[in-house]
């Protein structure tokens, strides 16, 4: 009986040391993808504003604008011409947007191809764009020669060239 009250006593003394800390203000932040773009002289600018032209022309307008990610993270950067709209001139139909030949670069990919739809001027992939970095793109545009006559006096065509940036 005593070496049973002895073992209690025993047990009831017995310890482990132990101690706690806390990690404080954990905080997770989202990077960022944030696509501006910028003519040479840091303008906004729209890249296909020209008028007069006539069959044959070739570099009709040369535009460069400037990409740049001014995100935190790096991301791929595609562009496509969309919304193409051709308006009649003076034979009542519009037939410009099949005859300008559109070359779009950035010194490294070049894609060119006229601005009918289904045209390889959709999904053009330029490539990674690091965050802080940025790109040079110029767009180039020309008119058919000989194959073009009067059906394209007066017509327009209104397009967007549209850039995306998506995380790589």
């Amino acid at each position: 009986m005593i070496g049973v009250v002895a073992a209690m006593a025993g047990a009831g003394t017995f310890a482990y040391y132990s101690d706690t800390a806390t990690s404080v203000d954990n905080t997770f932040t989202a990077g960022t993808l944030d696509l501006v773009l910028y003519d040479n002289g840091g303008i906004p600018v729209a890249m296909g504003v020209g008028g007069n032209v006539a069959p044959g022309d070739t570099n009709v307008l040369v535009n460069t604008m400037n990409l740049t990610n001014a995100g935190s993270i790096g991301g791929n950067l595609t562009a496509s011409v969309t919304n193409v709209t051709d308006a009649a001139g003076i034979d009542s139909s519009g037939d410009l947007s099949p005859v300008i030949e559109v070359t779009i670069s950035n010194g490294v990919v070049t894609y060119t191809d006229y601005l009918t739809p289904g045209t390889n001027l959709t999904n053009m992939d330029f490539g990674a764009l690091a965050s802080g970095s940025s790109q040079d793109i110029t767009v180039e545009y020309s008119i058919d020669g000989p194959s073009v006559g009067n059906e394209i006096q007066g017509d327009s065509v209104e397009f967007d060239i549209v850039f995306d940036l998506n995380q790589a």
